[in-house]
């Protein structure tokens, strides 16, 4: 009776009475891989580590076997997000060949994307938008402002907090909205293009000495008492924007939250 997986190869016959048969080993080894259930990630965690025991080969013919050989990535190992292919191949001394696969899925619980506020910033932790991660939130120079400034990634994959905006201060204006006619005919704002000029005053009208000036002073085409006017001059857009108070050159910051 031949043995599991055993076939005659060859028959000699010897002087009528001894015969020697050899036999072939046909079947491959088994080898049974483990099931691995999906793994999802710990707070502010984009990896999981899975373990699993490395899987043994049973040959049907003479029990000898090759090492395992791994394919894909070890047990124990830190595995990142998505679907991970594994297998485990043996081969017994006939190179007859037993393979098994599996998969390790790994998921990150995550909240989706946020996006910085117009005219401002936004910094987050760990990859952005997975549980556990923070994201902070901050304006450029004149700006303020609104809403979280900070909005954290929740096990139910909502964002805590108000969905944050940059408001404009009293001394910016939104390049969309015309500026406004000045109560005081003193005041003048004017727009051309990506070149903007402000002439500022520091006394009003209604101030008795100034009224009195005033009166004495030539006037300028324009109707005001370029004497008692400062120009502040910005050109250029962020981050090239330069201003200058009269002659002289303003600080970077200063003129980012005049404009």
């Amino acid at each position: 009776m031949l043995g599991a997986g055993l076939q005659v190869d060859k028959i000699f016959l010897d002087d009528g009475e001894n015969v020697l048969v050899i036999f072939s080993d046909m079947e491959p080894p088994r080898i049974k891989c483990p099931s691995v259930k999906e793994r999802i990630a710990e707070p502010n965690k984009l990896t999981v580590r899975v373990s699993w025991e490395t899987p043994e080969g049973r040959d049907t013919a003479d029990g000898i076997l090759t090492d395992v050989i791994l394919k894909g990535l070890p047990p124990g190992s830190h595995f990142p997000e998505g679907d991970h292919k594994i297998q485990y191949t043996v081969y017994d001394r006939a190179e007859n060949k037993g393979t098994c696969k599996f998969r390790v899925k790994v998921r990150v619980r995550r909240c989706g994307k946020l996006n910085a506020p117009e005219n401002g910033y936004m910094k987050c932790s760990s990859d952005g938008d997975n549980y556990g991660a923070t994201c902070e939130f901050s304006c450029i120079g004149g700006y303020e402002l609104q809403g979280s400034p900070a909005r954290v990634c929740q096990s139910n994959l909502a964002w805590s907090g108000a969905e944050p905006t940059c408001a404009g201060t009293s001394a910016v204006r939104s390049p969309a909205q015309p500026a406004a006619e000045p109560k005081d005919p003193l005041a003048v704002i004017s727009r051309t293009g990506r070149r903007e000029g402000f002439i500022l005053y520091p006394l009003k009208a209604r101030n008795l000495l100034y009224r009195l000036q005033l009166g004495m002073l030539q006037q300028a085409q324009c109707g005001l008492d370029l004497r008692h006017i400062t120009v502040v001059e910005l050109v250029g857009v962020f981050p090239t924007l330069i201003g200058r108070i009269g002659a002289k050159i303003m600080p970077p910051a200063l003129a980012l939250q005049l404009r």
